[in-house]
């Protein structure tokens, strides 16, 4: 979008993190070189002590549609559940699991930001509405098909190919 409204080099940035950080250090930032590539350089410079990311708009547009457009998803699907079930939150956060806590806290977060910032991350791209919430509706089905015929083999092997694709990052040494 930012090429039609100007002839001069265009370098997108997308810093994963939000205004209250007390420094760049270990932050993400994803650089998207759009049309030339003289301030790259420069911006390496500026934003050293982040990690850079550089990649093409189109591939940080698809990475976005998994990373924030899923996640967001599926916090506002899980709080809209919780409403709708016959428990009130005070009730619910009394028989908190660590994994419910954690969920909730970033459900509180998430719902205290700007609506319209995460409406456009749902309505505005079109690889999330092409090719992940499909897949997503295929795999909910199938899981559910899974619980519903209560194939335990089946539902044990998920765990498994989790752990292969997962990789070092299931590892409790790293922190997930």
């Amino acid at each position: 979008a930012m090429l039609k409204y100007s002839k001069s080099e265009v370098m997108g940035a997308h810093p994963l993190f939000g205004p209250n950080i007390e420094s760049l250090k270990g932050q993400t930032i994803i650089l998207c070189p759009a049309r030339g590539e003289s301030w790259l350089p420069w911006l390496k410079e500026v934003f050293k002590e982040a990690y850079l990311e550089i990649t093409t708009p189109e591939k940080h547009d698809q990475i976005m549609a998994v990373i924030q457009a899923l996640t967001h998803f599926f916090l506002l699907g899980f709080a809209l559940i919780l409403k709708e079930s016959p428990f009130s939150m005070e009730t619910l956060m009394r028989y908190a699991t660590p994994n419910f806590q954690i969920i909730s806290q970033r459900i509180l977060h998430l719902n205290h930001q700007n609506p319209e910032i995460y409406a456009s991350i749902q309505f505005d791209n079109p690889f999330y509405h092409e090719k992940i919430l499909p897949l997503c509706w295929e795999v909910l089905e199938r899981l559910k098909k899974i619980i519903q015929d209560q194939n335990y083999e089946e539902f044990l092997k998920i765990f498994q190919e989790l752990g292969d694709f997962l990789g070092n990052y299931s590892s409790p040494q790293k922190g997930f």
